[in-house]
């Protein structure tokens, strides 16, 4: 699963393809993905949870596990995960080529390691355009298994199945950033793919079948980007191996080294891999939030200001084995602006709009996180002064606070036209311009079948433009194919902003003590007694859009 986001976002990187945690769309099968309805996951969150449930059902002691394992060593968890119905079986992912639409490779992969080497088996098509995509069928799924020797890796499974993405919207809920996966059925006795390390922090789930796993020391801990195909004089001896069967979770943090294999002659290997912290570090943090910081910053630091030297360019390059007398210069001047506190001060006073940033990267791209009591759905609860309430989850919304002359947010210009039609309706109710706006970003339209799965940038620009169009010719070239029939293999959902509402400013009481009081529920008429009528308006707005919880 590649993490990138839209261009004025946290991440844009674009995936290469590995057949690992990998992620890609395409237009003609994300058109097919229709979920099957099924039972709630037993055991599993429901929706809304806060994910402790979840990730406690893969590693045991959440407190525990977060102190001292994650991102810090590998963890096997004996019989830990309860409840595999909520997984698909190898019979479960066959079955989706039956009803879905789905397409080698990305849907589905095909790869063998064999005599060192890992070997990708992917179908091509009759006229042997390898540019044109082939639909994956039971029949040869079934073959590459059985006859063949092959690893079936299937993208996202997600997509199709609900109680899976209850499951991930519980650990996105719980982490607070995204969540993948990946399934991966293994032929008997044989190895999918070569020694490797990721960058993910990876959940491995045994769902049937046993495999042994063999672990090696990272060649960077933490790794930022995932390796290639690494050969043993590169890796050394293991520091562990391990030996899988079904209910069994393995973790193990981004750039551990590891292989695995089946065992066993009589039966194949399922198993799930569940990933997440994608380059999501401080890092790629203050990689996308600093130029904002400082453009920000200058507009009240002199210093900033400032003209650069004349003539710099031809003085201070790379060209210059030593530092000229300007590169000195210009180096003593940058670290004078670095360590000055008015420029540090005014660069960090700007961070909460940078998390603003990336937040609204991660709210219109993760998996919805909606209640199960909200209007309209079978046993939900009223709401009335005598209710209880609390948010979904704070990680379901993001709230930006704006003011009128300067947007506190850098959104695109879709989300820039929503908060400029709000403030357009407060000038006309006031005959003034708005002094200021909440604006309330949320998942509860996000769109689980397309999850993490991306889009091109054709793709984004003729969203962008569809949502530019007026509401009589809104989306009527949305279910069109690209060109290529095959999208770029991208993370996230594509949209090109989250939902949103504008709300008045005087909810921002009432939503920032929602936010800070979660779990507990709150009555709503203490929440009126405190807020005012503001509250009892921002509460019917979040039920509406199923963000509230209801008790």
């Amino acid at each position: 699963c590649r993490q990138i986001s839209h261009s004025t976002s946290t991440m844009k990187r674009t995936s290469k393809s590995r057949g690992r945690e990998t992620s890609g769309k395409s237009a003609a099968a994300a058109a097919s993905l229709a979920p099957k309805k099924s039972k709630g996951a037993k055991g599993s969150s429901k929706k809304g949870d806060d994910g402790h449930g979840v990730l406690g059902a893969l590693v045991g002691n959440v407190s525990s596990f977060l102190s001292s394992t994650f991102e810090k060593k590998h963890a096997l968890f004996k019989g830990q995960f309860k409840d595999l119905d909520v997984l698909p079986t190898h019979q479960d992912l066959l079955s989706l080529c039956d009803e879905h639409m789905l397409v080698h490779p990305t849907d589905v992969n095909l790869c063998r390691f064999n005599m060192g080497r890992k070997e990708v088996h992917n179908p091509t098509s009759d006229d042997g355009d390898d540019d044109m995509p082939v639909m994956a069928t039971r029949d040869n799924l079934n073959a590459a298994i059985t006859a063949n020797g092959l690893t079936i890796q299937f993208h996202q499974p997600q997509r199709f199945n609900p109680r899976l993405q209850t499951l991930l919207s519980g650990l996105e809920s719980q982490f607070g950033c995204l969540c993948g996966a990946n399934a991966y059925m293994t032929a008997k006795m044989s190895q999918g793919l070569a020694p490797h390390c990721d960058d993910i922090e990876a959940f491995v789930i045994q769902v049937e079948g046993r495999k042994h796993w063999k672990l090696y020391a990272p060649l960077q801990e933490l790794a930022r980007d995932y390796s290639p195909d690494l050969i043993k004089s590169q890796i050394g001896q293991p520091i562990a191996e391990v030996t899988l069967e079904p209910g069994d979770v393995l973790y193990f943090p981004r750039g551990l080294v590891h292989e695995a294999h089946t065992i066993g002659e009589k039966t194949h290997s399922t198993h799930i891999t569940i990933s997440t912290y994608q380059r999501w570090d401080y890092a790629q943090f203050l990689a996308a939030s600093i130029p904002q910081c400082i453009e920000l910053a200058a507009e009240s630091t002199l210093e900033l200001r400032k003209g650069l030297p004349l003539q710099f360019l031809s003085t201070c390059g790379s060209i210059y084995e030593n530092d000229t007398t300007q590169r000195s210069a210009l180096k003593q001047k940058i670290r004078e602006l670095l360590t000055s506190d008015a420029v540090l001060d005014a660069i960090i006073d700007n961070v909460p709009t940078a998390v603003d940033q990336f937040a609204t990267d991660f709210i219109q791209n993760r998996l919805p996180c909606t209640s199960s009591t909200s209007n309209g759905d079978e046993g939900a609860a009223a709401l009335g002064l005598t209710s209880s309430v609390r948010l979904v989850h704070p990680t379901a919304v993001q709230a930006v606070f704006m003011t009128s002359d300067k947007l506190v947010d850098d959104l695109d210009s879709e989300t820039a036209s929503i908060e400029e039609d709000a403030e357009e309706e407060e000038d006309d109710d006031d005959g003034e311009a708005a002094s200021n706006v909440v604006l309330l970003m949320h998942s509860a339209g996000n769109n689980p079948q397309t999850h993490m799965m991306g889009q091109s940038e054709e793709e984004e620009e003729e969203a962008l433009a569809i949502g530019d169009e007026d509401d009589e010719g809104e989306g009527e070239d949305q279910d069109e194919e690209d060109e290529d029939g095959v999208a770029e293999a991208r993370y996230g959902q594509g949209n090109p902003v989250p939902s949103s509402m504008p709300l008045p400013v005087e909810t921002r009481p009432a939503l920032e003590s929602l936010l800070t009081s979660y779990p507990a529920f709150t009555s709503v008429a203490a929440l009126q007694e405190q807020f005012g009528q503001a509250a009892l308006g921002l509460l019917h707005c979040l039920q509406d859009v199923q963000l509230l919880d209801v008790k």
